[in-house]
């Protein structure tokens, strides 16, 4: 049986949402804040967006689409072009490892995934990007960077899980757990 053109259209702009909404985020973390540190506090909402959908919603949710972001996010911040593509895509793979494991489990459980997931990207980028300048970076900043990601992440979930909730069926829904 064929479906309808409006039964087509809108499973194909389901499957959009994670990416387009992923994008706003990743645009509005980039807008300036004036308060005193902020050029030190920068969280990695494209990293925080690739485990999120990655772990709950890998039937909307690509290698493509980590690129994607990586690229939106390289293009954005000053870093060089393909560092946030390769620390997203590695983060795309390893959550796709333990997604069985991690979202069948309370948040705390997922949080925790992330703390891995993050800490090998921030890793990674650091020694990419201490090879791509010929010097090694600040430590401090990048730790900095990551607590303010982990700290960051249950909000950016919550936001996620709220319009996973509300624009797609409620049977594909993702209920927060404990």
């Amino acid at each position: 049986m064929r479906d309808s053109f409006v039964e087509v259209l809108s499973f194909q702009l389901k499957r959009l949402v994670p990416v387009s909404f992923s994008v706003l985020l990743i645009l509005v973390s980039c807008i300036p804040y004036h308060f005193v540190f902020s050029k030190y506090i920068i969280a990695d909402v494209s990293l925080m967006c690739v485990y999120f959908w990655a772990s709950y919603r890998r039937d909307l949710f690509g290698i493509g689409s980590a690129f994607f972001l990586g690229l939106i996010t390289d293009c954005l911040s000053l870093s060089p072009i393909g560092l946030n593509v390769m620390a997203d895509m590695t983060a795309f793979l390893l959550t796709n490892i333990f997604r069985g494991y991690v979202n069948t489990r309370a948040f705390t459980v997922s949080w925790s995934g992330f703390a891995l997931v993050a800490l090998g990207a921030y890793a990674f980028k650091w020694l990419v990007a201490s090879f791509y300048y010929s010097t090694f970076l600040p430590l401090p900043g990048i730790c900095l960077g990551y607590v303010t990601t982990l700290l960051l992440y249950p909000l950016i979930a919550r936001i996620n899980i709220f319009v996973q909730n509300w624009l797609l069926s409620g049977e594909e829904a993702v209920y927060e757990q404990g």
